[in-house]
C-alpha cells in the first residue's frame, strides 16, 4: 500500500500532517464541488490535498484546497499543482459542517495501550484536546463523530 499524501493542520503555528479526511462528508453532500487530479496518482487517491488552520478564536478554516494537473518536468517538483479552494468553498472558508475528531499525533501504530493526541471539534469549533487511548477514542468516536450542515 502507498502512503497517502496527509492534509495539513496549522496548529498553534506548527504545521501538523493529519490522518483524517475532513472534507469526505462535505464532498459527498457537494460532489459537484470537489475537482479531483485528472488522472491516478497512487499516493493521492483522493484526487486533491488541503491544508487546515485553526484561528486565534479555535475556529477550523480551510485556507488551501489543490489537485494536481499535470507533471512538471521542468522543477524537482513532480507535480503541477492547482488552487480549487473557491469552487469547493465559494461562500464561507469556515468549516462550521465539521464535528469530531482530527488526530494531531504522529504515532503510526495502532497497539491497543498507545496515547493520541485528538483535538475535538463541534461545528467547526474547537472544544477540546483529548489525550487517548485506542480503545478510548473509539468509544468517543462511535458517541460523537457527526457532520453538520452537509
Amino acid at each position: 500500500m502507498t502512503l497517502q499524501k496527509r492534509d495539513i493542520l496549522i496548529y498553534n503555528g506548527i504545521e501538523i500532517p493529519i490522518w483524517d479526511d475532513i472534507l469526505y462528508e462535505y464532498f459527498k453532500r457537494y460532489p459537484e464541488r470537489v475537482t479531483r487530479t485528472p488522472f491516478m496518482i497512487t499516493s493521492l487517491w483522493r484526487g486533491y490535498f488541503a491544508e487546515f488552520e485553526i484561528s486565534e478564536k479555535n475556529e477550523l478554516y480551510i485556507i488551501s484546497l489543490n489537485r494536481y494537473i499535470g507533471i512538471n518536468k521542468k522543477s524537482s517538483e513532480l507535480y503541477i499543482p492547482e488552487s480549487v479552494l473557491d469552487k469547493a468553498f465559494p461562500k464561507t472558508k469556515k468549516c462550521d459542517f465539521f464535528s469530531g475528531f482530527i488526530r494531531i499525533d504522529n504515532n503510526y501504530t495502532d497497539i491497543e495501550n498507545v496515547e493520541f493526541k485528538v483535538l475535538e471539534f463541534d461545528n467547526g469549533n474547537l472544544i477540546k484536546e483529548h489525550i487517548l487511548t485506542k480503545p478510548e477514542l473509539e468509544e468517543l468516536k462511535n458517541k460523537k463523530t457527526v457532520y453538520n450542515n452537509v
